[in-house]
């Protein structure tokens, strides 16, 4: 990560490397600082995800958990990607930038 002022941009690459029973909303956590409690600015930036089953029928976006540390990855705009889609292969890229 890199912190300029209450600026915070995360970068990652996680790579599921096994599978037991997957469910429940998909989050990135660890984020080095809590995201802002006041929701001005939330993450925006860029996710992908590969090797996963099924399709995601949106690009990938994050929702906010205000003064936590962690996002929510959506597919689309508001439906929780879902874990279940996880398996061995599936990896994530991502890119994003929030305000602490």
């Amino acid at each position: 990560y890199v912190k300029i002022g209450r600026l915070v941009t995360v970068s990652g690459k996680p790579i599921v490397g096994s599978v037991s029973s997957p469910s429940g909303a998909v989050r990135l956590s660890g984020l080095p600082f809590a995201l802002n409690s006041d929701g001005e600015f939330g993450p925006s930036g860029v996710v992908k995800i590969g090797g996963h089953s099924g399709t995601i029928t949106n690009c990938v976006t994050t929702t906010p958990n205000t003064g936590e540390v962690y996002v929510t990855l959506l597919d689309g705009n508001s439906a929780n990607l879902d874990g279940a889609r996880f398996q061995a292969s599936t990896e994530a890229s991502y890119t994003f930038a929030y305000q602490i």
